[in-house]
């Protein structure tokens, strides 16, 4: 059977090259903060509620990307709001509109809804939430509809699943997650489809399921290729998913980030986050097509932000690299041959190879000088599935599989 050997060096050979998909941006105000809702109206961010170093928050902070700028708005509830503090709530956002569920504080098990009006900057209390007090569930909209489930309630874990309709204040039940009842899931959409999986329901989970609202009906898919997590970041752009970050079970925070391809039904490794491994971060899409993560526990609290941009992983691919990236035998057993074209490497230029498991972690790094092959022992690889990741600050990143054998 063949052995990993881990480089711990590998890190180090990778700073000035990973930063390209990776812009950090200013830190939050108000401070540092863990299991904080986000959601964002147009252009900007908005980051609410959560738990600091004292106690639990209700106020809200918006950022705006063209300016790189932190505002503060109203806190949850408007002025008369104290006692409203709370983490782990749920949220989601509809057309100008940003909305606020459950969560814990001072009662352990919050069921209120509230509205935030962005024309106005003010805060209103909606029908309470019928599913009763619950945290640390999930919250998305689709088509104009808010939904709520899963989480935990005073009663245990759940797996249903809420839906709430603006129009007429009211929230209806729609068909139960069919994984089980957890805590701390993720959720991401793409093409009004909901994917929720990984959590917490005693053990750590990897599974995941699609939720259609049209057809009130949930399909399994492919589960999530990193380590059983919860706690994660999760989002989506440009039609695929993405969930990183969070608790896994190592018992350890982890940085790495994953990403969905729904028409294959498929995960692949995408990118380590650059700031410090964590749980309990917030992420959320702008209409810039941009992802903003940030905040979260490693530790410490974290105020931190940083902006990515999936689309710079894999160079963009303007000039078609990644399909003139050549890696033979492959499948491979003993070796494997990288070889990228002449063009792409300016003369007296060097490059990066990096190679990952299917668990995301990285087991083996070099640099390499030049366009000319560079041949890879895979005496200490495992069989199974692999990622190459190339990386110089020419041509960005290109990634390519690899099936050991």
């Amino acid at each position: 059977m063949r052995k990993y050997i881990f480089l711990s060096a590998c890190s180090l050979l990778f700073t000035a090259f990973s930063a390209k998909a990776w812009i950090q941006r200013d830190t939050i105000g108000g401070g540092a903060r863990s299991s904080a809702c986000s959601f964002s109206i147009g252009s900007a961010a908005f980051v609410a509620t959560g738990l600091d170093s004292n106690s639990f928050k209700r106020s809200m902070w918006m950022y705006n990307p063209a300016t790189d700028i932190w505002t503060q708005m109203t806190s949850l509830g408007n002025s008369t709001g104290q006692g409203l503090e709370r983490n782990v709530a749920m949220s989601f956002s509809i057309g100008n509109k940003g909305y606020v569920v459950g969560g814990q504080g001072s009662n352990p098990y919050f069921s209120d809804t509230w509205e935030w009006d962005f024309a106005t900057d003010t805060w209103s209390q909606k029908q309470t939430f019928t599913g009763g007090g619950r945290r640390a569930g999930v919250g998305f909209a689709i088509n104009g509809k808010g939904y709520v489930g899963l989480g935990q309630s005073s009663t245990g874990l759940r797996n249903d699943m809420w839906e709430y309709n603006p129009t007429t204040n009211q929230w209806t039940a729609k068909a139960n997650f069919p994984g089980t009842a957890r805590r701390f899931p993720a959720c991401f959409i793409i093409a009004n489809v909901a994917y929720i999986g990984t959590g917490d329901d005693g053990a750590f989970k990897s599974d995941m399921f699609a939720f259609d609202p049209a057809s009130n009906s949930w399909t399994a898919k492919a589960s999530f290729t990193g380590t059983p997590r919860y706690s994660t970041v999760s989002f989506s752009l440009f039609g695929k998913g993405y969930i990183g970050l969070g608790y896994d079970n190592t018992l350890q925070n982890t940085d790495d980030i994953w990403e969905y391809d729904p028409v294959g039904n498929n995960w692949i490794f995408k990118d380590n986050f650059p700031g410090s491994k964590r749980a309990n971060a917030s992420a959320v899409t702008t209409s810039n097509n941009k992802c903003y993560i940030g905040l979260g526990y490693d530790s410490l609290l974290r105020d931190d932000w940083w902006e990515f941009d999936p689309l710079v992983d894999g160079i963009n691919d303007n000039n078609g690299l990644a399909s003139r990236v050549e890696v033979y035998p492959n499948p491979a057993q003993e070796f494997v041959t990288i070889s990228i074209p002449s063009t792409a490497v300016p003369f007296n230029s060097d490059y990066a190879i990096r190679i990952y498991d299917a668990a995301g972690r990285t087991v083996y790094c070099s640099n390499a000088f030049g366009t000319g092959p560079v041949n890879v022992s895979l005496a200490n690889f495992s069989s199974g599935s692999y990622q190459i990741v190339l990386e110089n600050e020419h041509f960005g990143r290109v990634t390519k599989p690899l099936i050991v054998q």
